[in-house]
């Protein structure tokens, strides 16, 4: 298991402690969450790994994968200090736990989270690379003031070109420089983002799409020997990001699905931490099922070339 696995596994150790709180503002919707609710989740990594014998056309995979269930009771909340008490249940033990936030704050906080960027300097080429990305990152956020047009204003900020989003010695790299490099990608629920689908009235839901093929590169380090820098021919990447227009999270989920052109390898990774209830009674076919379905369909489609060869 790689570092980025056994970071997301440490971390949903301490999922119990990341969610948003309330604001005294007037809404522009009612909540859904008050004191005595109990919400129950579910956080899911799996990450699962394909190597292909060239010769014999058979091929291996390795899941590692962690599923833990999570119980939320609300205690207390608190209109003056913006402060939401309540207890978490895992399966290690009863944690109480208080934090504050108002709609401004959160919203700052999932920019802040919502895109992780890492680059490095190629010197071969004297060009940036960029070797790492992935969405959502530790944002487990379960309960938010639905003031969802000041959510969504301060949202919107994600998508400011200037905004710097790494650096390396002999440059600055900004939200611009990335977004001009990608082939693909689409926005559906953040207001100004470049080529995102215009909402009506308001907005609780976002999903992100991306195509990194040949934008991202496999980053690989050896001693006495220059780094190597090998492009992933398919790098699809999605997050969904939903709440209740009252203010609950239903779902907080990250895939993606990576290979690298003329070799066997290939990975596939899902976070997910979903309301157990929510999701469970929506009668419909999610854009998150959609998305994972239509993502799942290159790698499999990869395999089976590979097998016919």
């Amino acid at each position: 298991m790689n570092s980025r696995a056994r970071l997301f596994i440490l971390n949903s150790i301490l999922i119990a402690i990341l969610f948003c709180s309330v604001s005294t503002t007037t809404a522009y919707t009612t909540r859904d969450w008050k004191v005595g609710d109990v919400f129950y989740y579910t956080y899911i990594y799996s990450e699962k790994d394909i190597t292909v014998n060239k010769i014999d056309e058979v091929q291996d995979a390795v899941t590692s994968s962690i599923e833990t269930e999570y119980k939320y009771v609300l205690t207390d909340i608190d209109e003056i200090s913006k402060e939401v008490s309540l207890n978490v249940s895992i399966p290690w033990g009863l944690f109480p736990y208080d934090m504050d936030y108002d709609t401004s704050n959160t919203s700052l906080l999932l920019i802040d989270q919502l895109f992780h960027f890492q680059y490095n300097m190629d010197y071969s080429t004297n060009e940036s690379r960029l070797t790492d990305f992935y969405m959502l990152g530790d944002t487990f956020t379960f309960v938010v003031e639905p003031d969802w047009d000041l959510f969504n204003i301060v949202l919107a900020n994600v998508s400011d070109r200037d905004r710097q989003i790494d650096w390396l010695p002999t440059m600055n790299i900004t939200f611009g420089d990335f977004i001009d490099s990608v082939p693909f990608y689409q926005i559906t629920g953040i207001k100004g983002f470049p080529g995102n689908t215009e909402e009506q009235g308001p907005v609780y839901e976002w999903k992100l799409e991306f195509n990194l093929a040949n934008v991202i590169y496999r980053h690989e380090v050896f001693i006495h020997q220059p780094s190597t820098f090998t492009p992933y021919s398919q790098y699809n990447a999605t997050a969904i990001l939903r709440f209740t227009e009252g203010g609950t999270l239903i779902e907080s989920a990250y895939h993606e699905v990576k290979i690298i052109e003329g070799e066997t390898y290939s990975t596939e990774t899902v976070i997910s931490f979903y309301n157990v209830e929510l999701r469970a009674s929506e009668t419909s076919i999610n854009f998150y099922t959609t998305s994972i379905t239509i993502m799942v369909i290159p790698l499999l489609a990869y395999v089976f070339k590979r097998r016919k060869k």
